[in-house]
């Protein structure tokens, strides 16, 4: 993906996260070939970590802890995850 795209990706996210979370983005965003790993849509994508960070906060910037989902996916995934439990915190 071009250079003006990224910039457009991450234009939103530099004034709410970080630097690493915006590199983290983007690797995760590249290995996943900016498709859904769900559904293999590519609109609405956001990085979505498999692993809450909320219980693994070691696993925040690690790549293979990143997925790739569109906007729908993501909802149906998060309210699946609050149902199991999912995103309890660690006591």
């Amino acid at each position: 993906m071009g250079e003006k795209r990224d910039q457009v990706l991450f234009k939103s996210r530099k004034s709410h996260r970080g630097q690493r979370y915006i590199e983290w983005r983007y690797a995760v965003m590249n290995q996943g070939s900016y498709r859904c790993c769900l559904c293999g849509s590519t609109a609405e994508l956001t990085a979505d970590h498999i692993k809450p960070v909320v219980n693994y906060p070691e696993l925040a910037f690690d790549v293979k802890n990143g997925r790739i989902l569109c906007e729908p996916c993501r909802l149906k995934d998060m309210l699946a995850s609050w149902e199991e439990g999912k995103f309890e915190r660690q006591r």
